[in-house]
């Protein structure tokens, strides 16, 4: 290295050519290379391990799922969770030495925002695991590339929604139409007009469970936005139950065990689906299409094999949309909170504490919705279990088999011992008397 070129190295002029940086911006730069340094371990981990895992479906095609089976919160607030996250580590955060100084309200206040925190950061592995190489993307393009990326993503899934608003509007029209005695009159499955409220159908299936919507005095007063009685703060409602009603002393009755074939609608092809009743015990069974679908479904690209709870907050939204009388996506229609909704029901299954009564019914009601969206799983994992069960008796009747043989050797040797040790007593013995 020239003298001159080492006095550059080191003289003021070179050093302070860039101003230097504020505690912020730091911070950011710090979490920045925090999240390039994990993707590029990721990488690493990837490259080193089993053959990476190759998907048909290109980024952009399962950011279709994004609503599905990661969030309704936009990707930004998700980043910025993680970003809080990072922050935390670095000025070693520890909030619950606070906690004793908070009155209940606060504490409570606390609790959903910690709540919401939690579900962001599920949310966050959700997405990357829905789309491969979507942290190497967020931690090493710059800012521009990667918000035409994160665009592009949120473009994709709102069509995706666009797309299961329109499907679903047609069926569930047709499933209601299909009741006994069917609504009057029957719903047009190509508009929305004269559902929500003002039909006795739709308006059963959207009243919540604490009114008795066949009371003619109480529909009126719906009907009528009467003040005492508010449905749009409610988010149990009739069409979530089995059997298409709830009950207000026990909501947790049939809860969320109703929308199968809307689920069915968005999740797999409409021709397997078309027969497949929400509630059977309400409803006339519709024939059977024998022809099979010919293109892979949203299950099959996205390679869902089993229920997440955002699925079924997903199809919750849907389902209560469809039955209203809006004309376009609105996330806050008429006063009722469709991202409410979504993380309701997301928390009712993610905020339980682990081995105890209430996440063994998590985990039933989860295997209840496997089980009727995706039957051919349980038929795989039924066989599977069949296979295990078939070399295991094999396994251990054989086991048994060869230790009775050698209990059975055992004896014999040990008999023969006896008697030979019986022999030699007795050998002796006439010896003497002799």
């Amino acid at each position: 290295m020239s003298s001159s070129a080492s006095s550059r190295a080191s003289s003021p002029a070179a050093t302070s050519s860039h101003p230097p940086m504020s505690p912020e911006e730091t911070q950011t730069l710090v979490i920045s290379l925090k999240r390039r340094a994990d993707a590029l371990e990721k990488e690493l981990e990837e490259a080193n391990g089993k053959k990476k895992k190759r998907y048909s479906a290109s980024p952009m095609t399962r950011a279709r799922g994004l609503l599905k089976l990661v969030s309704m919160h936009p990707i930004h607030e998700i980043l910025a969770e993680v970003d809080r996250r990072e922050m935390a580590k670095l000025e070693e955060e520890d909030s619950d030495d606070e906690e004793d100084d908070l009155t209940p309200e606060q504490l409570e206040e606390q609790q959903i925002t910690k709540r919401h925190q939690d579900r962001l950061w599920i949310a966050y592995h959700a997405l990357l695991k829905l789309i491969p190489g979507c942290q190497k993307v967020l931690a090493t393009e710059a800012d521009g590339d990667q918000e035409r990326f994160i665009r592009g993503l949120e473009r994709a899934a709102n069509l995706a929604r666009g797309e299961d608003i329109s499907r679903s509007k047609s069926k569930v029209a047709n499933i209601l139409n299909r009741c006994e005695p069917p609504p009057m009159p029957l719903l047009d499955p190509i508009s929305r007009n004269n559902r929500g409220f003002q039909h006795d159908s739709t308006g059963h299936r959207l009243c919540p469970i604490e009114y008795d919507f066949d009371d003619v005095d109480v529909k009126a007063k719906i009907r009528n936005n009467d003040p005492a009685f508010p449905t749009n703060g409610s988010l149990f409602f009739n069409g979530l139950y089995h059997g298409l009603r709830g009950d207000p002393l026990d909501v947790e009755k049939g809860f969320l065990k109703s929308g199968e074939l809307l689920a069915k609608c968005l999740l797999t092809s409409s021709g397997s689906a078309e027969g497949y009743d929400i509630d059977a015990e309400n409803q006339i069974p519709a024939a059977k299409k024998s022809k099979a679908p010919t293109k892979r479904n949203v299950a099959q690209i996205l390679g869902i094999t089993t229920v997440t709870p955002p699925i079924i907050a997903y199809v919750a939204c849907m389902y209560h949309f469809s039955l209203t009388d809006a004309t376009s996506w609105d996330a806050n229609y008429n006063g009722f909170n469709y991202v409410a909704l979504y993380d309701t029901i997301v928390d009712y299954f993610e905020a339980v504490k682990p081995e105890t009564p209430e996440a063994k019914h998590m985990q039933e009601l989860l295997g209840w919705w496997t089980k009727h969206l995706f039957p051919q799983q349980q038929s795989a994992a039924a066989a599977a279990r069949s296979a295990v069960t078939f070399h295991s008796t094999i396994s251990q009747q054989r086991a048994a088999k060869v230790k009775a043989a050698v209990d059975a050797e055992a004896a014999k040797r040990a008999a023969a011992a006896a008697a030979t040790a019986a022999a030699v007593v007795i050998s002796p013995a006439s010896g003497s008397s002799n």
